[in-house]
């Protein structure tokens, strides 16, 4: 990890910094440049005073088309000592990236540095902030509210409100009685990530599954029936995912 008095930037950074000075927060599903740069101090642990404007001034570096200034400039007047002139290395990667990399490809790097898990030593006795309030932008694959409500409609009329897991045979009913009654998750047989977006699904294409199984098939990426084996003690497929 580099120090807070490590002025010269990492790859990583420079990775995240130079998307955002091409593009926009928005493509790293931030609606500012300062929640990227408060996202980036977490990760990297950089004094807010000092790398606020040394990354100011990476945008500055460049021009309308995006393309890196030959000469670095300090920035507009009365920025003060806090903005530092770009080291060549670090102007330099902003150019291989240009060249090396797709748009894609680009911003995959850069979202997945910001999602890092930030570690730190924990012990029984350690106090963790969470609540925080956060805007975030995700694209995601839209599911038919309409379908799920009507396979567990007829789930539950075909079983008289007692849904069952298909994979574990797990019953909300007879667990919770009557506040487990007609409750369920749906899973569709083939994933959402895989339709085209014009795909047209039905009841018959959704599995009932008890929210353990659910996770399970998601996390192996595997089928109910393979599920099943695994519940059954007859598979032979690696559990250790």
């Amino acid at each position: 990890m580099t120090t807070p008095r490590d002025r010269r930037f990492c790859e990583d950074e420079i990775i995240v910094l130079s998307y955002l000075a091409k593009y926009n927060c928005k493509k790293l599903s931030f609606n500012s440049n300062e929640g990227v740069y408060r996202r980036l101090k977490e990760i990297f642990g950089r004094k807010t005073k000092s790398s606020k404007a040394k990354r100011e001034n990476i945008l500055r570096e460049y021009t309308i088309n995006g393309v890196p200034k030959e000469s670095s400039s300090v920035g507009t007047s009365g920025t003060g000592k806090n903005v530092s002139t770009l080291r060549e290395t670090e102007k330099s990667r902003w150019s291989y990236y240009i060249t090396a990399w797709s748009p894609e490809e680009w911003r995959d790097k850069a979202l997945s540095i910001l999602a890092r898990e930030i570690e730190t030593e924990s012990s029984p006795e350690t106090n963790y902030i969470e609540g925080k309030t956060i805007e975030r932008l995700h694209r995601v694959k839209e599911r038919n509210k309409k379908l799920i409500t009507d396979a567990k409609e007829k789930w539950s009329s075909d079983a008289n409100g007692d849904i069952r897991c298909a994979a574990c045979n797990f019953s909300f009913l007879e667990t919770y009685g009557e506040l487990g009654k007609d409750f369920i998750e749906a899973h569709h047989s083939v994933p959402l990530s895989e339709l085209d977006g014009n795909t047209s699904n039905n009841i018959k294409d959704l599995v009932p599954l008890c929210a353990n199984c659910h996770r399970m098939i998601h996390r192996s990426k595997g089928t109910v029936t393979e599920l099943r084996d695994i519940l059954s003690g007859n598979s032979s497929t690696n559990t250790d995912l």
